[in-house]
């Protein structure tokens, strides 16, 4: 009989029984609040006695407003109501946002990030509920890691951080609001796609007494083995292109989100804990292609919060947040990356925020100060010693921001001011391609980043808006440290540096019969040391430092109803420019960003049949600094159909073809991307 292979082992039991706390995380001495928070919110709910009967959950998309974090920012509401029979992730809806690209590294399921007005993934910061992502292991976050149907709604702030989310990033903020959990309801969604694509979620929330409680549980599977252009590393010779299947792209993964609020003194406690867990192939960079190397990643967050509601505690929040995140990579034919490898990486972080927002005549008045514990561990078993030194950080902020209300509220002056102080404890060595690196010396650091926004209601249709700051980022562990086999770290990055400013406007009004809704942004970035990702050969990219970056352009962003008919659409054109001073690519292009992005959406809101058309362009860019390895541009069409019965009960159900003229495109750093793909989906409320 033959002998499985890693990934055939890779089974849905194994994805869910790794939501459990390893022994590698039992070891690592921060991740106890983080499990004790998780099982707190686990125990109450399972403990809980029977709800009363469950009422039907409207399926209907509520209108919402723009983000009160911010209003000075150039922001979007993104509600992912609607789209549980879809089976869509987080990726696909952000790619509805002006300003917003998404890279992908292959089909549903696999790693993917997003960026912002062309700046790096790094430099957007992502918060679950408030709470920063990420903090350690990678200030990119994986947004197929964040199940969609745990979602309510998501909010997109670009070239602007809301003092109120203590957080910072040079191209913006996503925040995620998960799924409420004081409306009661049972809801259960199921579909299936080509490359034997299977998601399943389940919600239920119900109150008991004074207490809210609310499970989530997602799971994906997914062969992964679509059709693929394979050049054979010599672009410049067709004659050699085939386009074989991709072989060892199996995923298996799995989420579980729990959610529990109640009464305390002088306002409510609430907890949330979100777990994941991921095991994949992982197939590499065509020509060579990776049959036995594999991924299994596991993540948990953790939060529990105070808010005040009343008396002078009212507008005063505190939240004590951790989060753990463990990768095991495993490739013992050195088919992906640089040599042999078995690596294992735990990063820890755990953090305490306290907000207060008051009101003082024409001021709001926000206060932030939080503390910040990461560490970082890795582990190759291939190596002697097998454990690299571990590393730790930490950082502490203060900020404060006054929205300044002048002209009968009709004008908003908000100046902000940001300090972040960063203590590292780096020392010995790490793990990198199964050779032990000494670490060089990197010393402490203090930041200072004002910014300031104005927003002005020039009449009741017509709004003015303008921002402008200065920021800094720091490396992220994985960008210092990591190994995911085609991606590698790179001890030696600086902190890079930026300053950014935007003006534009949003009108909404009638014409005629017809809503219309518009909003145009014009945006410039500079950049020092900007950290990128570069393709440095045909199996492997690093993030390096470029000297110098600029980045301009334009948003549009609109949307127009007539009737049962509604268009949607964004189109995002900019222009960057390497100013580093290095001879082969001073001037060029950024790798990895495309002058023009457009996505539409066309729908016909039937009483119960509801067609759907999408589209999305992406411009040509390149892969490398000196923009020889370039990827075409592409134009992907999507169409559906969503059939409710009348009155809006369940079932939900939805067909749709993605790409629909099977074009064979590639996405960040050459990973390829599925061509024509069918899925069904249907969903239920009880």
């Amino acid at each position: 009989m033959a002998r499985a292979t890693a990934t055939q082992r890779r089974t849905p039991w194994n994805a869910l029984r790794s939501l459990l706390p390893s022994p590698v995380v039992r070891r690592a001495r921060l991740t106890l609040p983080v499990h004790t928070l998780h099982w707190l919110v686990a125990a109450g709910y399972l403990l809980a006695a029977p709800a009363a009967p469950l009422e039907l959950a409207p399926l209907a998309v509520e209108a919402l407003p723009l983000p009160a974090a911010d209003r000075t920012a150039a922001a979007t509401v993104l509600t992912p109501q609607g789209e549980r029979a879809r089976g869509r992730d987080l990726p696909e809806l952000l790619e509805e946002s002006a300003g917003v690209s998404v890279k992908r590294f292959g089909p549903i399921g696999s790693f993917a990030t997003v960026s912002v007005r062309g700046t790096s993934a790094n430099q957007v910061t992502l918060f679950l509920d408030g709470v920063p992502l990420a903090a350690t292991e990678s200030g990119t976050v994986d947004l197929s890691t964040l199940p969609l149907s745990a979602l309510s709604r998501v909010e997109v702030y670009r070239g602007t951080s809301p003092v109120a989310l203590g957080g910072q990033g040079i191209g913006g903020v996503v925040n995620l609001i998960t799924v409420d959990a004081t409306r009661p309801r049972t809801t259960a969604s199921a579909t299936g796609a080509s490359f034997a694509t299977q998601t399943t979620a389940l919600t239920h929330a119900r109150p008991i007494g004074h207490l809210h409680l609310l499970a989530h549980l997602d799971l994906l599977h997914t062969a992964g083995d679509f059709p693929f252009a394979d050049d054979h590393g010599t672009p410049l010779n067709p004659a050699d292109d085939q386009r074989p299947r991709r072989e060892n792209n199996r995923q298996e993964q799995a989420s579980l989100l729990l959610k529990a609020d109640g009464p305390a003194p002088a306002g409510r406690w609430r907890a949330t804990s979100l777990t994941f867990a991921r095991a994949t192939g992982v197939a590499g960079l065509a020509p060579r292609t990776a049959s036995e190397a594999h991924l299994s990643q596991g993540r948990e967050v953790a939060t529990l919060g105070w808010e005040g509601e009343r008396g002078r505690l009212a507008g005063v929040t505190a939240r004590l947040f951790g989060e753990v995140e463990r990768l095991r990579f495993t490739d013992r034919l050195g088919e992906v990356g640089v040599g042999r490898q078995a690596n294992e990486e735990t990063t820890t972080s755990v953090g305490v925020t306290v907000t207060a927002v008051r009101e003082v005549g024409r001021h709001g008045l926000t206060l932030l100060g939080q503390g910040l514990d990461e560490r970082y561990r890795a582990i190759n078993r291939l190596a002697d010693p097998a454990a690299a030194t571990p590393q730790q950080r930490r950082v502490a902020t203060v900020a404060t921001e006054d929205q300044i209300a002048l002209a009968d509220g009709r004008l908003t002056v908000a100046p902000a001011v940001r300090y972040a102080r960063y203590l590292y404890d780096f020392a010995g060595t790490v793990n990198f391609a199964g050779l032990a690196r000494p670490l060089p010396d990197r010393p402490d650091a203090g930041h200072l980043t004002p910014k300031v926004g104005l927003h002005w209601a020039a009449t009741e249709e017509l709004a003015l808006r303008a921002n402008g700051g200065r920021y800094v980022r720091e490396p992220s562990f994985s960008e210092l440290f990591g190994n995911r086999g085609a991606l590698l770290g790179n001890p030696e990055l600086a902190a890079e540096r930026g300053t950014t400013w935007d003006a534009g406007g949003d009108w909404e009004g009638d014409v005629g019969a017809v809503a219309v809704a518009l909003g145009y942004t014009y945006f410039h970035l500079r950049l020092t040391d900007l950290i990128q990702l570069v393709q440095t050969s045909q199996r492997v990219a690093r993030p390096e430092n470029a000297s110098g970056a600029a980045l301009r352009g334009h948003e549009v962003e609109g949307s127009v109803h007539l009737g049962r008919v509604g268009l949607h659409a964004t189109w995002t054109h900019q222009t960057t420019e390497d100013r580093s001073g290095d001879a082969f690519a001073d001037g060029h292009p950024l790798p990895g960003r495309p002058r023009d992005e457009v996505a539409a959406r066309l729908t016909w809101a039937g009483e119960q049949f509801a067609p759907f058309y999408t589209l999305h362009h992406q411009g040509e860019r390149s892969l490398d600094r000196a923009n020889r390895v370039r990827v075409a541009a592409r134009t992907l069409h999507d169409v559906g159909v969503r059939w409710r019965p009348r009155g809006g009960a369940s079932p939900d159900l939805t067909f749709e073809i993605d790409n629909l003229t099977d074009d064979a495109t590639a996405d960040v750093a050459g990973f390829p991307l599925p061509g024509r793909t069918v899925r069904a989906g249907v969903a239920w409320s009880f």
